[in-house]
């Protein structure tokens, strides 16, 4: 957890999510002064916020991130498509991610599915282990002719199966109600992070880029379990709380 948090696990983050470094004069000419205006607002509400990196992602899908406590990225697709007002936009809404601790929040779920997965797989083994022992077990009793002995463990047998089976329908259950859980308070700080960017006089900006993007996305309906493990909300709906916001103040989220 205290490696997560530091400057190397934040460089192993952006590794891992294959995010960079501006590196050539383009990237840096363009996104710098983009990213230095909106950073500048934000520390006029937020003075606390210090050493935050502007950072891309060679992908060419319209997109941004926030990630750690000093990382902001977007990616070469929202670099070549969106105008400067609407990468300002974008920018602040990764920005608000951070101030709100959103992307703390990820890196804690992110550990701490990890140590659960771990969890998962040493009861699996152990369960594994236990059936293999109940068949060798079975076969020297049987080679005995103890009636008694061959109950027993044919007994334990049958708990270890029964285990396996509640085990993996637990599992089944936890695994689904985390992950709802988790996205709507995913989606809540997709809403959250889309206010903080208006808040800081880039909501405009956001409302035209998030238009750009709906015209992009193209896709079929969804199933009800995709819609209950949606991490963010229906672009049409953060479009409708922020212009809500700007024209009369209030969200309608």
């Amino acid at each position: 957890m205290l490696f997560a948090f530091s400057y190397p696990g934040e460089l192993l983050l952006r590794i891992i999510e294959n995010i960079r470094p501006l590196y050539h004069r383009e990237e840096k000419e363009y996104l710098l002064p983009i990213f230095e205006e909106v950073y500048e607002e934000a520390k006029k509400v937020n003075p606390e916020l210090k050493n935050i990196k502007m950072c891309i992602s060679d992908q060419m899908h319209i997109n941004a991130y926030a990630i750690g406590r000093h990382t902001v990225a977007v990616t070469k697709g929202a670099m070549e498509t969106l105008d400067e007002e609407e990468l300002k936009g974008f920018i602040g809404h990764e920005i608000g991610h951070i101030v709100n601790k959103d992307t703390m929040a990820h890196l804690f779920l992110y550990v701490g599915s990890s140590l659960f997965s771990l969890a998962i797989l040493i009861t699996r083994l152990f369960i594994i282990a236990a059936d293999i022992v109940c068949s060798i077990m079975g076969g020297i009793i049987s080679g005995i002719r103890s009636p008694l002995w061959f109950a027993v463990v044919k007994l334990f047998h049958l708990s270890v199966i029964l285990w396996k089976i509640i085990f993996e329908f637990l599992l089944i259950a936890l695994t689904f109600f985390i992950n709802f859980l988790s996205s709507i308070e995913s989606r809540e700080n997709e809403y959250r992070a889309d206010e903080y960017s208006s808040s800081i006089g880039f909501g405009h900006e956001l409302i035209d880029a998030l238009y750009l993007l709906e015209k992009t996305m193209l896709s079929g309906e969804s199933t009800i379990a995709e819609k209950l493990q949606a991490t963010h909300p229906n672009l049409a709906k953060r479009i409708a709380n922020l212009e809500s916001i700007l024209n009369d103040g209030k969200p309608v989220r």
